[in-house]
Parts: structure tokens; sequence; C-alpha cells
């Protein structure tokens, strides 16, 4: 079926009535997703929003919109939808796939997708998946088939056993053996029966299905053998139109394609609006354009990129990618160069990052077939590379590619792109740890930047700095590089930086325990993002979000923000910020003590963080689930598992180990006190304490604090304890982290019980409790909220405090 009826002939005003008319009857959730639908059918939007926004952002957004066709439609009747020949699906194709494949499983929808075999998709596996293998045919199969294909009852048996001896199972061979045999008149029919017209021995049956192929093809009358190999230079696919553009004949082209579509080796595809044939197998294909010789194939090449520019003016972008094909098969360079940057452009805005690299690799070596490349189209070749290779990950490349563009950008006379360049290499050396490169290429920047009065370029050279800053722990210079940043994207219309340096900006307090300032920054920035509609730092401004809110003890909402983070993260295809994702969450909830949920997050967190390969992000999410093991009651489990990663530091890359560091040392430090390990806990309390001081981390100068104040009470230094647990409870009235409070509290209980001081530790006790309960009445589930009461944590706190 044809989704709206819309055919090939329709203009834009038509397409847009029947796509309108098509989803009157949708639910109205549904149709917000309309205008994505038709910007895929390349007509209007209606919401001009849609033409500019962030490629990652649209892209997500179309996905939705491809479901909610299949969601709407199945309402009105089952759906059958079949994809062939997977095995040479285009990215985005296969992305659009593994958006719809789970609603599949609650709609009446039936996906049959077929593919070669050794091709492995990229699906995943579910439930409801069922896997088809075809195997070869067994010997009396393949006897059948063939008595199926001349039609008889029954075939000699000599000619049986050669069949099946050279088959080996084959079913394309057997067909093409045995049309083959008839073509040559070695085999007679007659009234469901055949017979050999010579002796067995003197049949000759090719090896190969090759062979039989091209023997079938070289049998052809001239003409036929011409219209085949000029339709194999089209494609699998060609119509009759375009064909008749290239073909040079004297017969009747209908007549001509009529007897190869009797002889099987080609069949009609579609009938309107032009009347289109396919080659029956991508073999028959493949040996069809072999037979052509190297000159003729480019002279043909370029006959056919001519025909679709004239039959298909009215609608050349649907072509792109087929003219930069033919025109770079047949070595027109000037006409392949301007399709492949056309069909890099558009994978690109539709965000299908990889075949646009493919396209932009392709037109750089058509370049180097052209005497004089303008110096324009090299600089918009290289930066528009550089901006994919990033969107890739692929951070080395897209170094090379700025640097590229900078090369170009100096021969040319070009300052402005050459400061964009320099720039663009800084933020990629710094995606790549390569700090100092990127400090380095980032000042570069900037002094450039300066001297041409380049706001923009100045403010992503800043920012970048800032980001040095930021991940090295140097925060009071990161705070005013970002602030600054922020302030000249904004004025210079550059919101990726905006959004990106207010969203360190958030951390940047977060870090600091400042969680009303971090609050008002991350709010405000994810409303910033939403209406820029820009994809990756909207991800990062909501995970920024979620820290802030779960470190403010705002739980619900952190829980709430993150998993809408992960879905969002799911939509877009985007890996790193879900796995951040779910390191958050994991933590929130460990800091209610759930431990099954915590452990649960974070575990899927660390998988996906380590098929992403960043290492910071996989360290934090192992000392969450050594906090897991340790809250669980694992405590040797812990230990070894901390102490694993705390051998590992020296040979940690430095990017944010001023952070993570902290929170190992005192997880440790805790789990080795639990044990008995008074000693060597205040050593890491100072450790933690050398890093939480000067970088103002004020969250973990209560922990390093609390556990210097534990360990001397563990060797009966009340007095030195008092003195650190009373500066870390200071700490913790101020920066207001719930955990923080309620532990320094009990830690004091535990102390003034020591001292013999019982009422005044029932009251520490009941300071703690108070915290606790103020968290409990804040949780909307009701299940988190019974796990975190009922944990033997809370129990034994309100034990202590007698209640």
């Amino acid at each position: 079926m044809e989704w709206f009826e819309i055919e090939e002939g329709d203009d834009d005003t038509r397409i847009i009535e029947k796509v309108k008319a098509g989803t009157a009857d949708w639910q109205e959730v549904a149709r917000e997703k309309v205008p994505y639908l038709k910007y895929l059918l390349s007509v209007d939007p209606g919401d001009p929003a849609i033409t500019t926004m962030d490629p990652m952002a649209r892209r997500a957004s179309i996905f939705d919109g491809l479901r909610a066709l299949l969601l709407e439609e199945s309402r009105q009747q089952p759906l059958v939808v079949v994809v062939e020949d997977l095995h040479w699906v285009d990215e985005q194709t296969e992305a659009a796939l593994a958006a719809v494949i789970d609603v599949i499983a609650t709609v009446p929808v039936l996906l049959l997708l077929t593919a070669r075999p050794g091709y492995t998709h990229t699906l995943g596996d579910r439930t409801y998946y069922t896997r088809l293998a075809l195997r070869d045919l067994r010997p009396e199969e393949s006897g059948a088939l063939a008595e199926a294909v001349l039609q008889v009852s029954v075939l000699p048996e000599r000619l049986r056993d050669l069949i099946v001896q050279k088959a080996e199972g084959n079913p394309f061979y057997i067909e093409e053996a045995m049309l083959a045999l008839v073509e040559t008149g070695v085999v007679a029919r007659r009234n469901g029966t055949c017979t050999l017209t010579r002796p067995i021995e003197e049949i000759q049956v090719p090896d190969t299905l090759q062979a039989i192929i091209l023997s079938r093809i070289d049998r052809l009358a001239a003409e036929a053998k011409q219209s085949l190999q000029l339709a194999s230079v089209i494609g699998r696919e060609f119509t009759v139109q375009l064909l008749q553009r290239i073909a040079d004949i004297e017969a009747e082209l209908q007549q001509v394609l009529g007897e190869l579509k009797a002889l099987e080796l080609i069949y009609e595809k579609a009938y309107f609006p032009e009347l289109a044939y396919m080659f029956k197998h991508a073999r028959t294909h493949e040996v069809a354009y072999a037979t052509l010789l190297r000159e003729r194939r480019r002279t043909l090449h370029r006959g056919v990129g001519a025909a679709i520019e004239e039959l298909y003016a009215d609608r050349l972008p649907e072509h792109y990618e087929t003219l930069a094909h033919h025109y770079y098969a047949g070595e027109a360079w000037e006409q392949a160069l301007d399709y492949l940057v056309h069909s890099a452009q558009k994978a690109a805005a539709a965000y299908a990052n990889r075949d646009a690299l493919t396209y932009f690799d392709r037109a750089l070596q058509t370049c180097g077939h052209l005497d004089d490349v303008p110096g324009e189209r090299l600089l918009g070749i290289y930066a528009s590379k550089a901006e994919v290779e990033f969107a890739l990950g692929q951070w080395a490349d897209g170094i090379a590619s700025y640097h590229k563009l900078q090369e170009v950008a100096r021969t040319t006379g070009n300052r402005a792109v050459e400061g964009q360049a320099l720039g663009g290499a800084a933020l990629g050396y710094f995606w790549h740890h390569q700090f100092d490169q990127a400090e380095a290429t980032a000042q570069e920047a900037l002094a450039l930047a300066e001297e041409l009065a380049d706001d923009a370029a100045r403010g992503g050279a800043i920012f970048v700095l800032g980001l040095l800053n930021a991940v090295r722990g140097n925060l009071a210079a990161s705070q005013a590089q970002m602030s600054e940043a922020a302030r000249i994207s904004e004025a210079t219309g550059q919101p990726f930086f905006e959004v990106l340096s207010n969203y360190i900006q958030a951390l940047n307090y977060s870090w600091r325990g400042l969680y009303d300032q971090a609050h008002r920054v991350a709010a405000t920035n994810v409303k910033a993002a939403e209406r820029y509609r820009v994809a990756f730092p909207q991800l990062h401004a909501r995970f920024a979000q979620a820290v802030v809110l779960g470190g403010h003890g705002q739980y619900g909402d952190a829980i709430a923000v993150a998993e809408e983070l992960i879905a969002l993260c799911q939509r877009m295809g985007d890996i790193v910020a879900q796995s951040r994702a779910l390191n958050t969450l994991g933590w929130v909830y460990s800091e209610l003590y759930n431990w099954e949920r915590a452990r649960e997050w974070n575990q899927h967190g660390l998988d996906l963080a380590v098929t992403v390969g960043d290492p910071e992000i996989i360290i934090n999410a192992q000392i969450n689930l050594a906090d897991c093991a340790a809250g669980s009651g694992d405590r040797e489990r812990a230990c070894q598992e901390l102490e694993e990663l705390y051998r590992s530091l020296p040979k940690q890359h430095e990017w944010m180990k001023w952070r993570y560091a902290q929170h190992l040392m005192h997880s440790l430090g805790e789990a080795l006190l639990a044990a008995g390990g008074a000693d060597r806990a205040l050593v890491l309390a100072d450790e933690c304490l050398a890093l939480a001081e000067p970088t103002e981390s004020r969250k973990n100068i209560v922990k390093g604090r609390r556990l210097r104040g534990q360990a001397l009470l563990a060797q009966g230094k009340l007095a030195a304890a008092e003195r650190e647990l009373d500066v870390a409870l200071a700490v913790a009235k101020e920066v207001v982290n719930p955990p923080q409070l309620w532990q320094t509290y009990a830690a004091l209980g535990t102390l003034r019980q020591a001292q013999g001081q019982r009422e005044e530790a029932r009251q520490a006790y009941r300071e703690a409790l108070a915290v606790i309960d103020r968290v409990a009445a804040g949780l909307t589930d009701e299940q988190l909220r019974e796990t975190f009461i009922t944990s033997d944590h809370v129990q034994g706190i309100r034990q202590a405090a007698g209640q």
C-alpha cells in the first residue's frame, strides 16, 4: 500500500492535502508528529523551525513520526511491512527500523525483513523476533525445484543427478541451469514430461552460477543483450523512460523488455506512475554489468546522469545520490563533485553521518582528479566533514579535517575561517583527551579572534579553555571563562556554545555544593536548549539538571529528569549522555538506599560506557557499583573493587580525576573503617580533603571531615573526632545535601554515645531522622519511599533516636 495514497506525480500541494486528509482521524498526540512526516516527504512541514533545527533532534522527531504512522494506521487495519535485502540497507533506513522495532510488539504489525546469509543486523534481540534461516536444499528438494521450473512431473534420472550435484543446494543455480537447458534445446518439454535431445555425456552445465548467467546473456539476440547491459548501468531497478533515453536500438524497446521478462532475467517492478523493471537477482545485474568494457561503462554512466538531470529536473534533490554515483563512475569529475557534495549535505541534514562522511571522502578523492578546485569549495567540504566526524566521535579524523581547513584558509587568505578551524581543532583535542594540544590551539584561536575582532570565534575559544579548567579542577577560572563564553555566545547567536557554557556553570556550582545557584542556571539552561532545539547541548543541559536536583535532595524530580533524558538519548541515538544519565539514576537510588535499583541502573550505565570506551564514565559507574556492594552488606567485595580502582588512579587520565577520586577515596575509607581499618581510613580522608578543599567541593569536604571524625573516634581520640565532626556538620548545613546532613548527624550521635552523653546522642539522631523524614515525605513513589524508610541504615538511626 502507499501511505495516504500519495502517487509519484503528485505535486507538493497535493501531497500536503493527502497527508492532512489521511491523518485527520489520528489522535492529537500523533498529529503533533505530522509536520515531521511532511518534512520526510520533502514538502513544506508547516513549521519553519523544522527545516533549520538540529539534524540529530529532527531525526529523532522524524522517527517519532514513523512510530506514530505505524500506530495510527495499524488501528485501522493490520499491517505487513516488508523490507528486502537488508544487507544493502543504508544507515538511515537501519536507524529508522531500530526506532520503530519496539512498536510492533504491541500493535497488529508484521515486519518482514530479508537478508543474505552472513548479514548481522543491529536491531538487538527481542522475544518477539522469529528468525528463519534458509538452508541449502536437500537433494530431493533440489530435484523437485528443477521439475517445478520446467513444469514437468519428473526429470530424467541422470539429468536430475547432474543438476543436484552441480547445484549443491543453491535454488538460484537450479533455476538458471534449467532455464539455460531449455534455451539451448537440450531439454524438450511436452505434455508435462521432458526428454533429453542429446546424450547426458554431451551436456555441458557450467560449474558456477556466474558462468550460467553469462552463457544465458551471451545467447541473447543483439538488441536484447544491449538493452540488458544498458539497464545494468542504470542499476538493479530501472525505468523504461530512462532506459529509452540512453538506448540506441532499432527494435521496439517494450518488445525487447518483454522478451527479457519471458526469459526471467527481469520482471516488472512498478506500473505507475511510470513503468519500471528490476533484475530478477542481484547476481544477474552484476554479471550483465561486467560484460561491458570499462570505457563503454564510463560513457553510459555519463549518459544516465545527463538523462536523469533532464527527466527529473524538477525533483533533482531526490536523485542527488544516484547522480553522484553515475557521474563518479563516468569520471565526469566536475559533475561528480557537485552531486557528491549535495549528497553529503543531504545525508548530514538527515543525521545519516556515516553516509555523509562517505560522500565527503569521495568528494575529496574527486578533487584530486580536477586541475583547479575553488578554495571556497574545499573550505566548505573540510568544514562540513569535520563536523560530521565530530558527530561520529571520530575526534582524530575531525582534528585532521580542521587542520586541512586551516591550511586551505591560510592559502586563500580567509583568516576568519582559519580562526574557526583553530577553534574546531581545539575542541577536538579536548574531546580526544589531548589537553596540552587543546590549550595551545585554543590560545592560538583566541589570539587570532581578538586580532580579527571576531566575537563568535572568541567565545568558542574561551569555551574550550573553560572546559579544560573544569575537567582539571580549576573551578574558579572555569566559572569565569564559562560565564564570559555564555555571554558572548548568546550575543553572537551561538546556541551550541551558549548552552554548553551554562551546562558547565551549573555543574560547577553543583560541584561546589552551591545548589541554589546551580538549580537556577540548570533550569534556565534546559529551557534555552529546548527553545534552540540543539540536540547535543540539550542532552547535556538535562544531564546537569538531573545531577543538580539529585544533589539538592529533590530526588523525585531528579529521577524524572534522568528517565526523560534516557528516553531522549534513545530517541536520538546518543549513548554517551545516556550512559551518564544511567549512572546518575543509579547514584540517586543509592542515596535513598535502594540498592537493587541502584545496582541495576549503574550496571546498565557501565555496560553502555564500556561500548563508548569513556574511562571517566566507566570508573564513575564502577565506584557507584562498589558503593552498592557496600550498602548491601558485601563489604569484602566493596573493599576489593575499590582498592583495585584506587590502585588504578595513577594510570587514569586527568579528565575529571580530581572529582571522582574524592568519591573513591571516601568510599574506600568508609569501607575500610567498617572493617576495622581506622588508620588507613584516616589517610584516605586526608587524601579526599586534599582534593576537595582546593576545589571548594563542599559536599566532599563534609565527607572527608566526617570520615576523619569517624576514624579518630575509632582510634579513641574523641576530642579530635568532635572537632572534625563539628566542621563537617557546619559545612553540611550550608550545603543542604540531605545524605551528608543526616549521616553527619548520625556520626555525631555515635560520638555522643562514646562520650557518655546519651541525651545529646538521641538528639543528634533525632536531627538525622528529621532530615530523613523530610526526604521521605517528598517521595511520591510509594515503593521507593518504603524501601528508604525501612532500610537498615534508616532503621538503625530510628532505633538510636528512641523512635
